[in-house]
């Protein structure tokens, strides 16, 4: 079972979210702006399972099937886009 614990680092994945979303609402996305978010993401999901997630099945099925749903995001790495840490500066507006 996952419980939902609030952390630095998920308030801060969840403020990184939300400030791209409002993006997304004043300028329709590209494949590559959506696969951008999602893979900058990625560690924020991975830090949230380890942390709230005991059993270690239940992190591996949550991790592939964000793995299953960013995977048309793959022929966009390919084509030289490099994914975004989560060590990344966060820029405020």
């Amino acid at each position: 079972m996952c419980v939902f614990k609030t952390d630095y680092r998920m308030m801060r994945c969840e403020r990184r979210i939300k400030s791209k979303l409002q993006q997304f609402q004043k300028n329709s996305p590209t494949k590559t702006d959506i696969c951008e978010m999602a893979n900058s993401y990625k560690p924020c999901l991975y830090n949230h399972l380890q942390s709230s997630c005991g059993n270690r099945i239940t992190r591996e099925a949550f991790t592939g099937l964000f793995d299953a749903m960013t995977s048309p995001c793959k022929t966009v790495q390919d084509n030289g886009f490099e994914r975004n840490d989560i060590n990344e500066v966060e820029l405020l507006e």
